[in-house]
């Protein structure tokens, strides 16, 4: 469990760093860290930084890391060969403290997924995430809903490094997600992206493209999905014209390269009729005229 005033800076793997304000000496160049470039490195490296907490003005602990690397690429290494980190604040009760972990201990290979006791804890620290998913889920008992919420809890666990209010909100998320899977299996109608032919992933960044929004949804009707459909057939089309004329070129003597140059900087048409360069003649080295001597000034 973190207290609440910050220990020795350490990092995900457990190498003490220097206190904030000392210069870190490393074994090449001393006086790196006294420099702008040196301080702006220290301030990429993961550290322990103490923030303010939300409202009563108390300072909770946070834990940095480099931004602009998404915790799904640290996660393995973290829970690999790094310290699990217990985040807490006023608003954590004994059971969300336990329930995190148990979770550490599965993230971080201490235990397996097999241990009744997450679900029981899952159960107890988020009793109103479990019993959504247990209401929409139909499952026969709390432990059974509080299972289906830990399949999505399996990797990559959360970020530790944004507290444990983010923590619970991880934790709620999950709950719709599980929620959404379930109606997604057990609905047996068409689905709006299976009747496109497309994915949903590609189906939501259509709907970016051409369907207006209201607030956090989007307006789908007849229209939008037939301008969907009309724009992947274009697609499609192109592709399969672009296919065409590539090969085209290279049964005429094109390479690959330069079939694919060519339709950068000419219409489709003009394939029919277009013609590799002809290379030039290399001059043979003996055919060369000898330098001649310069005059000496």
């Amino acid at each position: 469990m973190v207290p609440d005033h910050p220990p020795p800076p350490v990092d995900h793997v457990g190498r003490r760093r220097a206190a904030p304000g000392r210069a870190a000496v490393s074994g090449r160049g001393r006086g790196a860290a006294d420099t702008g470039r040196g301080r702006a490195a220290a301030d990429r490296r993961p550290c322990h930084e103490p923030s303010r907490g939300p409202g009563d003005g108390r300072a909770d602990l946070a834990i940095g890391r480099t931004a602009g690397r998404p915790w799904r690429y640290l996660a393995s290494a973290i829970h690999e060969h790094g310290i699990p980190i217990l985040s807490v604040d006023p608003e954590s009760t004994a059971e969300e403290i336990q329930c995190q972990i148990l979770l550490l201990a599965h993230w971080h290979k201490y235990i397996g997924r097999g241990e009744p006791e997450i679900a029981d804890a899952l159960a107890a620290a988020s009793p109103q995430a479990v019993e959504r998913v247990a209401r929409a889920t139909r499952a026969p008992d709390t432990r059974a809903a509080a299972a289906i919420l830990f399949e999505g809890l399996l990797q990559p666990g959360f970020d530790p490094a944004r507290g444990a209010a983010a923590a619970r909100r991880y934790l709620n998320r999950k709950a719709t997600i599980a929620i959404l899977n379930h109606r997604k299996t057990t609905d047996g109608g068409v689905r709006p992206w299976e009747a496109l032919g497309v994915s949903e992933r590609r189906y939501y960044k259509l709907l970016n493209q051409f369907a207006p929004k209201t607030g956090t949804r989007y307006e789908v009707d007849a229209d939008v999905l037939e301008k969907i459909r009309a724009h992947l057939i274009s697609r499609d089309e192109k592709t399969e014209t672009h296919a065409a004329a590539m090969e085209l070129l290279q049964e005429r003597g094109f390479s690959y390269a330069a079939a694919r140059k060519w339709l950068q900087r000419h219409p489709y048409s003009e394939a029919l009729t277009a013609r590799p360069r002809s290379k030039r003649p290399s001059t043979p080295p003996d055919s060369q005229p000898p330098p001649t001597a310069q005059p000496r000034g």
